[in-house]
């Protein structure tokens, strides 16, 4: 069986890593897997650290494409996926989409050519006016059953459905999961080294976030919080790890704060020991698809305070993390106070959204994605 994994990304975020992890279990059970994405180095070093930089890789962009000009355009994305299908000749095609307007011409033309497979949609955050002839396009290749859609949320499932006008029914639900080794509670402290290279003291809590530094992630929130820590002579340390759109209007606003690291975009290892060094665990998006980060923090037992949004309670309720009002700065800092108040109120809560986390692994996860990938060969085979 030959699959065609395609991703159509420039830079790397979690709908990215989330494609990694696929792309390594996928060339694990098939051999013949083509990885259909970019030739963006950030990509490449992303799939090599994840162990596929053996797999066949299929290019649909040329370097002078990269600012994906010549990419957007819906007959244009039609012509690629046919040399693309023509050049590969897949048995079936897995999509892993960041929105989903992100490639409704290779959708069309997956039906076109009868290539059954999956469709991913990793944020579907409001339900989106596509133009009609593209929605009818991609609309019909999905609920022809040819291809399967796939939301990471039940509300993402929702918008899906409203946005091509399809049965809800017919909208898989599958909720993002991902792992690291495991780690005590007592142990979160972490390698000295790790706190001395924050600038953090053995005695200050670290308040951990990790996200891309845009508007839907909150980051002026966290401003607030911080200030208000700065303010009231409280000793933690925030740390924001990610890179993103919003990295200047932040840093500038953040100048004054003595509280807050910005580390950039780092790689997956680095975050592990962020994530081990971390006292709680801070995700204020306004809204998510089925955040990694959410569940990474889970795996390693750290302490969660969340916006409560549909998509974030569906993996953890509040005896398993500290939920705010969202978009509510100043519920924020009531809840952040409550959290850092009680050792033991966090322990408590991390050890049940850890078990929680047990119940659906990365693995679980996987095995889903492989099931239906074994159930999905193009019509014309």
């Amino acid at each position: 069986m030959r699959p065609l994994l395609f991703l159509p990304s420039l830079e790397v975020g979690g709908c990215e890593v989330f494609f990694a992890s696929l792309a390594c279990e996928m060339g694990q059970r098939f051999p013949d897997l083509v990885l259909c994405m970019p030739p963006v180095r950030c990509l490449a070093k992303l799939m090599d650290k994840h162990g596929v930089g053996r797999c066949r890789r299929h290019n649909w962009l040329a370097p002078h494409q990269r600012n994906g000009s010549e990419w957007g355009c819906f007959n244009q994305q039609i012509n690629v996926a046919r040399r693309i299908f023509d050049a590969v000749k897949p048995d079936c095609i897995v999509m892993v989409l960041p929105s989903p307007d992100s490639a409704l011409g290779v959708i069309a033309a997956s039906r076109e050519l009868g290539i059954g497979g999956i469709c991913i949609f990793q944020l579907a955050s409001e339900v989106l006016r596509l133009p009609l002839y593209q929605r009818l396009k991609a609309g019909a290749a999905m609920s022809s059953g040819l291809l399967t859609p796939v939301a990471v949320s039940q509300e993402n499932r929702s918008h899906l459905a409203k946005t091509f006008r399809i049965a809800s029914e017919s909208v898989r639900v599958v909720r993002n999961a991902i792992e690291f080794p495991l780690s005590h509670f007592g142990d979160r402290a972490g390698p000295s080294d790790t706190r001395s290279e924050i600038g953090a003291r053995t005695d200050q809590k670290i308040i951990t976030t990790i996200a891309r530094l845009t508007p839907q992630k909150g980051y002026d929130l966290l401003l607030n919080a911080a200030r208000t820590w700065q303010s009231e002579g409280r000793d933690d340390l925030f740390l924001w790890v990610g890179d993103g759109e919003w990295r200047e209007y932040i840093a500038n606003e953040a100048a004054d704060l003595k509280n807050v690291v910005m580390t950039g975009y780092v790689e997956s290892d680095t975050v592990h020991r962020y994530l081990q060094a971390s006292d709680l665990f801070v995700l204020p998006s306004r809204w998510e698809g089925s955040p990694l980060a959410l569940s990474e923090a889970m795996s390693l037992q750290i302490p969660i305070v969340a916006s409560d949004i549909s998509s974030v309670t569906e993996i953890v309720n509040r005896e398993e993390a500290f939920l705010f009002e969202t978009e509510n700065a100043t519920d924020l800092v009531d809840v952040l106070r409550q959290a850092t108040a009680s050792t033991e109120e966090r322990r408590k809560r991390a050890s049940s959204a850890f078990l929680r986390y047990q119940g659906y692994n990365k693995s679980d996860m996987l095995e889903t994605y492989i099931q239906m990938i074994q159930g999905n060969r193009s019509l014309s085979r």
